[in-house]
């Protein structure tokens, strides 16, 4: 069950008057962006989330560390706040270094169980949210995503 609760979310000014300084502060300044991922399972569906900003695409929840936050925790952190989801089971399954917008980010990567189906989203950053079977997943889908399921794959059926 999807509950779309109202809460204070990113406002619009962030994306027309912020957004543009912090472009110019990462082509200036080049700074590495720690963030955390997390593969959620609930049975044999996958969680995925509909961000409402950006590029619109299905993703795994996840998001920026905050600061001395070590990865394990601002995954369980990101779940909580994107889909209210509380989870169990968390466990360590790979990093990427991605150089985007300037910056260099290192996405640490985790797999966990939720403890229920029940997804509350916000209807402004994520605007939709659901659980899929990986063999089934929404469109449009990041890119990154199919990267993912295979660093979760080889991590689960122990390729390197």
């Amino acid at each position: 069950m999807i509950t779309i609760r109202k809460k204070q979310s990113l406002p619009q000014i962030y994306f027309d008057l912020v957004r543009p300084f912090q472009k110019l502060y990462w082509y200036v300044f080049r700074p590495h962006r720690p963030g955390a991922k997390t593969l959620i399972f609930y049975g044999d569906k996958v969680l995925l989330v509909r961000i409402g900003y950006l590029h619109k695409h299905w993703v795994f929840p996840g998001g920026g560390l905050d600061k001395k936050e070590d990865p394990r925790t601002a995954a369980v952190r990101e779940a909580q706040e994107e889909a209210g989801v509380d989870v169990m089971d968390i466990e360590f399954i790979g990093e990427r270094v991605y150089t985007s917008q300037y910056k260099k980010v290192t996405q640490h990567y985790f797999t966990a169980q939720a403890l229920s189906d029940d997804i509350v989203i916000d209807g402004q950053e994520i605007i939709d949210a659901g659980w899929f079977s990986l063999s089934a997943l929404p469109t449009p889908i990041s890119p990154r995503v199919l990267e993912e399921i295979e660093l979760y794959n080889n991590w689960k059926y122990g390729k390197s």
